[in-house]
């Protein structure tokens, strides 16, 4: 009897790509969706959820599902709501009512956004308090997802992994004497991308159901991540020079004061704790060939 299938949706994201390369390297059987058709192959489906929620190809049961595909960026949602509604609403729904129905534990990967970022370490039963676009969308595709069967969705706050584009160019800048712009007003609670699949794994392999959430132990400022990464690096802190989001030209629709999330039902079911924010910035910080060496 073969292992059961394993179907990732959004391998061209950047969680995606890495939660398929890691249960490949683990030797599970596992298929994966792309929106690119000269990718198609090799248990490579198509699937575009801006016209649809049919996985083109795809004629085998799955046993369990992971929903890492979405337009996750907010002006892009503020934007274009209708058609990043279709994406992240409408027919992912669809296609997660499908996956149900045939009997596929199904894991939706949403965000901190759905609530309004008045308050840190936010309760996973807090009610829904969305203040963007974005966030509205995923609220509405968390109430259809948790009304089903076999659903758990597990909320993120800012995921980092090795050689992140904005701290590693920020530790190359400070290297070379440059000052950088960090933004005051601007808050994460970050966490290793190696740990959110770890999470993503065991919710799946547990078969467990309802809300999880991953974020780091606190929020920081990206001034005070800049701040951090200067002292560690031993460079001057006069190189650090923040500046506020709309100075930038930066349109928010509304700034989170706070993004942290409880994680309490993570480490009790799989003994993951929330991590240290400094210590997965300094790691996000490295450029991917020193971290791998």
């Amino acid at each position: 009897m073969s292992d059961p299938t394993i179907l990732v949706v959004g391998a061209d994201g950047t969680i995606g790509r890495a939660l398929l390369q890691r249960i490949e390297r683990i030797g599970s059987a596992v298929v994966a969706t792309t929106r690119r058709r000269q990718a198609v192959g090799r248990g490579r489906y198509y699937l575009d959820l801006s016209t649809g929620s049919r996985i083109e190809g795809l004629d085998r049961p799955v046993a369990a599902a992971h929903i890492a595909a979405a337009v996750a960026r907010l002006p892009a949602c503020a934007k274009d709501p209708a058609g990043s509604r279709a994406v992240n609403v409408t027919h992912t729904a669809a296609l997660v009512r499908q996956l149900a129905a045939d009997g596929t534990h199904v894991l939706y990967l949403s965000t901190d956004k759905v609530f309004d970022g008045s308050k840190s370490i936010r309760p996973a039963d807090d009610p829904w308090s969305p203040a963007t676009e974005y966030g509205r969308q995923k609220a509405a595709a968390e109430r259809e997802i948790l009304a089903l069967d076999r659903t758990a969705v597990l909320r993120l706050t800012k995921v980092l992994g090795t050689g992140d584009p904005l701290l590693a160019g920020w530790r190359r800048d400070l290297l070379a004497g440059k000052p950088i712009a960090p933004f005051h007003d601007m808050q994460m609670a970050p966490v290793p991308i190696d740990l959110v699949l770890e999470t993503m794994l065991r919710i799946s392999e547990t078969r467990a159901t309802g809300i999880f959430q991953l974020s780091g132990s606190r929020d920081v400022s990206y001034a005070e991540a800049a701040r951090y990464l200067a002292e560690r690096l031993g460079v001057s802190l006069e190189l650090v020079r923040p500046i506020a989001t709309n100075t930038a030209g930066l349109a928010l629709e509304a700034p989170a004061r706070f993004t942290a999330l409880a994680s309490e039902r993570v480490e009790r079911a799989f003994g993951i704790r929330a991590p240290d924010v400094l210590g997965t910035i300094a790691a996000a910080s490295m450029p991917v060939e020193e971290r791998s060496g």
